[in-house]
């Protein structure tokens, strides 16, 4: 509501008229919802995602503690309503991460809230290489900060 601008009454309507579509999913006290994901989507459920700041993921909710662990908030947001670039991980805020672009490749430094598993680690140099593929230069890893 807050993001939209909608009242109560009218994104109330709204979720109602929609609501047999949606796939809804409880996180602690909260009920988020979301469209059904493609199967191409869904078997990819371990994807890595670097979002940019204020990306909607984040920014269109209020209560952001089912996206991540409210330990780390300072660190994907440190006031002044800055909401730092994003890496998602299975739906989750994993760290946050920035870019140096260059003429012939970008550096991507990343700054996790944990140490990542291979698996992770993985899933992490596939999104920084799309993200690459899609400025059209090589992509570089900077060292992972913790």
């Amino acid at each position: 509501m807050w993001w939209s601008g909608l009242s109560a009454s009218d994104a109330r309507a709204g979720l109602e008229a929609i609501r047999s579509s949606l796939v809804s999913e409880v996180r602690g006290s909260d009920t988020y919802f979301r469209a059904e994901l493609p199967p191409r989507v869904a078997q990819h459920k371990d994807a890595c995602h670097l979002l940019p700041a204020f990306d909607e993921y984040l920014v269109a909710y209020r209560k952001r503690e089912g996206l991540f662990d409210p330990d780390h908030a300072k660190r994907l947001n440190a006031g002044g309503g800055m909401l730092n670039p994003s890496v998602i991980l299975d739906g989750r805020v994993i760290g946050t991460w920035r870019r140096e672009l260059a003429r012939a490749d970008v550096a991507i430094a990343m700054d996790l809230f944990q140490t990542p598993t291979p698996k992770e680690q993985r899933a992490i140099a596939r999104a920084a290489k799309r993200f690459g593929s899609f400025l059209g230069v090589e992509t570089r890893m900077a060292p992972a900060r913790r």
